[in-house]
C-alpha cells in the first residue's frame, strides 16, 4: 500500500499525464476559446466520477486480481475491461512520450531509440514494486509542482485576456463534449488507484491539485495564444513555453519546462505496467514481454505513417470514454450482485 503522500504524488501526475498532444488539442479544436469553461466544469463532473468509484470500490480489499478471483462471466468481462484500459493508457502514454522526444528533442533519432531506456526503467521499476513507484512520484511531485506554478506566473506577463472575449461562442454541443473528455482524460487514470485505501477527503483534495493545474494550463494557453493559434497547434502546451521570459534575459527555457511532462508520462506507465503486472497474477515475463512488444509496434510502424499517428490522437479518447462507462456499469451490477449475496 502507498502511504499517504505518494497516493498524492501519484494522483498528481496521473490526472495530467494524458492531456499531453492529443488531450489538449483536441478540446481546443472543440472550444477554441472557450476550452477553460469545459475544463472547469469537467472538473466538477469528475468529482462526481470519483464519488461514484469510492462508492463502488470500498469493498476491494487486497488487490483488484483477488476482487474478481471468483469465477464468473461478470469478473472476467471487468477483467477484460481493466486490462484493455491498461493497455490503451501504455499505449497512448507511449505514443506521446515517443512523438514529443522526436519532435522537440532527438528530432534525428529513431524513435525506437528515444523509448528503448525509458521500456527498460520501467520494467527495473516495476520489479521493485509499487513502493519504488511511490518514491520516485513522491521526489519529482514537489518539482513538478513548483515548476507548473512558476510557469503559469510567468507567462501571465504575455497572457492577453482579450482573448477570452466574448465568452459561449461556442456551441453547447461541443463545449458538452469537451467536458467529457475532460472528465474522462482525468478521472480514467485515477482506476489506477482503486485498491488503495483513501479516504473519500483525500481522494477529491488529491483529484483536484492535478486536475487545476491541468484547468490554469488551459487557462494559460488560450490567454497567450489567443482563438485562432490554440486550434493550430498540436502541442500548444509546449508552443506557449517559447514565450517565457524573466528580466529579459532568462529565455528559451521550454525544453528544461516540459520535462515535467515526461515525469507525468513516466509514473503513469509505471503505475499501469504495475497493475497489468498484478492483474496477469504477478507474471512478469509475460507483462514485460507485452510492453516490448507494444513499443515495438508503435516505433517501428505506427511513428512512421503520420496519418495513423493523427487518426489514433484523433479517436483515443472515445476508447477511454467508453471503457469509462462500461467499467462504471460494470462495477454497479457488480455491487448490486454483492448486496444480494
Amino acid at each position: 500500500m502507498l502511504t499517504k503522500n505518494q497516493n498524492m504524488a501519484i494522483n498528481f501526475f496521473l490526472s495530467r499525464a494524458l492531456f499531453l498532444g492529443g488531450g489538449v488539442s483536441n478540446i481546443f479544436a472543440l472550444c477554441g476559446k472557450d476550452a477553460w469553461i469545459s475544463a472547469i466544469l469537467g472538473t466538477l463532473l469528475g468529482v462526481v466520477i470519483i464519488l461514484i468509484f469510492y462508492y463502488y470500490t470500498i469493498n476491494i480489499k487486497g488487490n483488484l486480481n483477488n476482487y474478481l478471483k471468483k469465477k464468473n462471466f461478470l469478473n472476467y468481462i471487468l477483467k477484460f475491461s481493466f486490462f484493455t484500459l491498461y493497455s490503451l493508457i501504455i499505449f497512448i502514454s507511449i505514443l506521446s512520450l515517443s512523438t514529443l522526444v522526436s519532435s522537440y528533442y532527438l528530432s534525428h533519432t529513431p524513435s525506437i531509440v528515444i523509448c528503448a531506456p525509458i521500456v527498460l526503467l520501467l520494467i527495473y521499476i516495476t520489479m521493485k514494486g509499487l513502493k519504488c513507484v511511490g518514491r520516485v512520484a513522491q521526489i519529482l511531485f514537489p518539482i513538478c509542482l513548483f515548476i507548473t506554478i512558476t510557469k503559469i506566473f510567468l507567462l501571465m506577463e504575455t497572457a492577453d485576456f482579450s482573448y477570452f472575449l466574448p465568452i459561449f461562442t461556442t456551441s453547447c454541443k461541443n463545449i458538452f463534449l469537451a467536458t467529457i473528455i475532460f472528465t474522462t482524460l482525468s478521472v480514467a487514470p485515477s482506476l489506477l488507484l482503486i485498491e488503495e485505501q483513501i479516504p473519500l477527503k483525500n481522494k477529491i483534495i488529491n483529484y483536484l491539485i492535478g486536475t487545476l493545474a491541468g484547468v490554469f494550463v488551459i487557462i494559460n494557453i488560450t490567454s497567450v495564444l489567443g482563438d485562432t493559434l490554440v486550434r493550430i497547434f498540436s502541442f500548444p502546451e509546449y508552443a506557449i513555453l517559447r514565450k517565457i521570459e524573466f528580466f529579459r534575459f532568462f529565455e528559451n527555457v521550454e525544453n528544461i519546462i516540459a520535462f515535467i511532462w515526461l515525469g507525468d508520462l513516466f509514473i503513469i506507465m509505471a503505475m499501469t505496467l504495475n497493475r497489468l503486472n498484478n492483474l496477469l497474477n504477478n507474471k512478469r515475463l509475460l507483462s514485460f514481454s507485452y510492453l516490448i512488444i507494444l513499443s515495438l509496434i508503435i516505433t517501428l510502424y505506427i511513428e512512421n505513417h503520420f496519418n495513423i499517428v493523427m487518426h489514433i490522437y484523433n479517436t483515443f479518447i472515445y476508447l477511454f470514454i467508453f471503457l469509462l462507462i462500461f467499467i462504471i456499469i460494470l462495477l454497479f451490477i457488480k455491487n448490486i450482485k454483492r448486496k444480494k449475496e
